[in-house]
C-alpha cells in the first residue's frame, strides 16, 4: 500500500522552525504528526482543531486496520486503497477524501 500525505495544517518545517506562522507546504514526516500526536508538538501548534482531530483518527485507523487486519480500509467507509501492483498507485490522504 502507498499513500500521499496532503494535508496542510501543522508541519514538520513549523517544528523545525520553532514557529507556528513558518509554511512551507506539506513536508516529508508530516503523517508522523497525527499518528503520534505529542506534548512537544502540541506546545508549537497551540490547540489542534476539528479538521486535525479528524485527519489524526483517520490516520490511526488506516493503520491500525492494516497491523490488525491486513487490509487498511475501514469497513464503514467507500473509499478503497487497493494494494499497490507495481504500477504506484497510492490514496490520496487529503481533506477531500
Amino acid at each position: 500500500y502507498i499513500y500521499r500525505f496532503g494535508y496542510e495544517s501543522f508541519s514538520v518545517s513549523q517544528v523545525l522552525s520553532g514557529d507556528p506562522n513558518f509554511k512551507m507546504g506539506v513536508s516529508h514526516g508530516d503523517d508522523l504528526l497525527y499518528l503520534f500526536p505529542l506534548a512537544l508538538f502540541t506546545s508549537i501548534r497551540g490547540t489542534e482543531s476539528d479538521k486535525d482531530r479528524e485527519m489524526s483518527r483517520k490516520m490511526v485507523d488506516l493503520v491500525a486496520n492494516f497491523v490488525t487486519y491486513g487490509d487498511p480500509n475501514p469497513v464503514t467507509n467507500t473509499t478503497r486503497w487497493c494494494p499497490n501492483s507495481g504500477h504506484y498507485d497510492y490514496l490520496s490522504i487529503n481533506p477531500d477524501g
